[in-house]
């Protein structure tokens, strides 16, 4: 929980791997927040992030489950 919270506002490079895609993907993001699971509401955790260099009006969600590597880019 604590490391998920540290890297909100970071610039991080992420590899991505969906169940229905064997073919995993990179991209640079920008953390934006985090949400957690909570009983009733979201079964799961995610971040809300930006497309580093294509920024767009609105977050999407990356979900934890959905992450094979993040790597902070600054600190």
């Amino acid at each position: 929980v604590t490391g998920a919270m540290d890297i909100v506002g970071q610039t991080v490079l992420a590899e991505i791997g969906f169940s229905d895609d064997p073919q995993p993907f990179w991209a640079c993001l920008r953390v934006a927040g985090v949400v957690f699971a909570q009983d009733g509401y979201c079964d799961d955790p995610h971040f809300l992030v930006y497309r580093a260099f294509a920024p767009e009006r609105h977050p999407f969600e990356l979900f934890w489950s959905d992450i094979r590597t993040l790597l902070p880019l600054n600190s």
